[in-house]
């Protein structure tokens, strides 16, 4: 019979046990698939166990196996740290400076003054049209009754000519 030593987990399933006879590992593995957690090192020390069971990989083997896997968890760890540096150090960009935001600001005041102006002089020359318009209807309206009031002043009958007598 072949037997594997395996380590305990870290999450203090303890693994798939220490050895003993076939019996007893097959219960401590029915024992930590139950548990709850999916651990990757509780689902390794299973499958190492059962490759052992089974006559298809030997001690030696199984070493190599868990150096190779270490290897590539250590390599994915590492792949994993430098990418939140590199998260870290792309976030540091986005820090609101109050600089650039009072400038930004400075920017948007700007703009609106400058629209506002334009609304204003465009208003104005609005109203400015209208009271021209109006004073030349008014201008005219003057010219019309001083015309039809002429042919007035010039008769005997004129309003002046009978308040002066």
């Amino acid at each position: 019979m072949v037997r594997a030593r395996a380590s305990g987990c870290h999450c203090g399933c303890n693994g798939v046990g220490s050895g003993g006879d076939l019996a007893d590992q097959r219960s401590t593995v029915a024992r930590v698939e139950r548990h709850s957690h999916a651990d990757p090192s509780c689902e390794i020390l299973i499958l190492k166990q059962r490759l052992c069971w089974r006559g298809f990989v030997d001690q030696e083997s199984l070493a190599q196996i868990q150096q190779i896997v270490d290897a590539a968890t250590k390599t994915i760890r590492m792949e994993i740290a430098d990418a939140k540096r590199h998260i870290g150090v792309l976030t540091e960009g986005f820090r609101p400076e109050p600089q650039l935001i009072a400038e930004g600001f400075q920017m948007h005041l700007d703009r609106r003054h400058t629209d506002d102006r334009a609304y204003l002089d465009e208003q104005f020359r609005e109203t400015r049209a209208i009271i021209q318009l109006s004073y030349g209807q008014i201008q005219e309206r003057v010219e019309r009754l001083t015309q039809r009031v002429r042919p007035l002043s010039n008769t005997s009958d004129s309003p002046r000519s009978i308040i002066s007598s």
